[in-house]
């Protein structure tokens, strides 16, 4: 196999011990009204930049290892959010078509200027080559929302990701199957949601993720747009901030009722005028 690929069977074995890391939630950190439920579909892409050994070593016996890229489209994201109480909304994913990602969002702040924490699980089973393995990752997001307008703002949702990997096999990439998913990562995203009307909104999304543990440096972002259909979270208190105010006129004064005071220094008569 040439070294293209064996770069490009490297990449895909990467991607498939990670389960196809999915940190993507396409949402803002406003929650839905209890009892609301938001549908989201999201077509995805998925790079990957991390170093790969090709079993070649050098004089002292280290292996020789070659930094590899590569690009993928995954299937898309299909998911439902639901409001539960106020404040809190849970979503529901299947990340790519394969097993479960679920999150608990928590807001914290609303305003101009929105947070909530959003912490997650994403489950995959696979096998490559006859080899069983299962990967768990646990997300830490925080979701930091900039509200542009009523209907526009930008995310960011920087946060920890720790990551468990049962794989333990080398394959005959070089790949070992433990060092691609175990330890903690960092992570941060960002994206704009765009409320086109009061049921559907746009949000296209991209995340890194850095692996601080294994040997591989691993390196990947995950990019798509997510399409919600259904209930919406409520901005209307912005539309209301940015109303001037306008000071209600007073009302009429009722028959016979003393005449409203005028400016300072001028007193009403207090009675018929007197003849000199």
């Amino acid at each position: 196999m040439t070294r293209v690929g064996l770069g490009v069977a490297s990449a895909g074995l990467v991607l498939a011990l990670s389960g196809c890391p999915n940190p993507n939630t396409y949402t803002t950190p406003r929650t839905l009204d209890p009892g609301k439920v938001e549908w989201q579909v999201a077509p995805e892409v998925i790079a990957a930049n991390y170093n790969a050994a090709y079993g070649s070593t050098d004089a002292n016996g280290n292996p020789i290892k070659t930094n590899v890229s590569s690009f993928w489209p995954m299937l898309p994201t299909v998911g439902a959010r639901i409001g539960v109480a106020e404040g809190l909304e849970i979503g529901l994913r299947l990340p790519n078509q394969e097993p479960l990602a679920g999150d608990v969002k928590i807001r914290l702040l609303k305003g101009s200027f929105d947070v909530a924490l959003d912490p997650g699980l994403q489950l995959y089973y696979g096998s490559v080559n006859g080899n069983g393995f299962a990967v768990v990752y646990a997300h830490a997001p925080v979701l930091l929302g900039i509200n542009l307008s009523e209907k526009v703002s930008l995310v960011l949702s920087p946060g920890l990701v720790y990551a468990q990997n049962t794989a333990s096999s080398t394959f005959p990439t070089g790949v070992a199957g433990s060092s691609t998913a175990a330890g903690f990562m960092a992570r941060l995203g960002v994206g704009f949601d765009f409320r086109i009307s009061r049921k559907f909104a746009i949000h296209p999304e991209v995340t890194l993720v850095r692996q601080f543990t294994g040997s591989q440096d691993l390196l990947f972002c995950v990019g798509g747009v997510g399409f919600n259909f259904g209930a919406q979270p409520d901005y209307s208190d912005l539309a209301r901030a940015h109303q001037p105010e306008v000071e209600a006129p007073a009302p009429p004064a009722a028959p016979g009722a003393p005449a409203a005071p005028g400016p300072p220094g001028e007193q009403p008569p207090s009675g018929p005028p007197v003849e000199l």
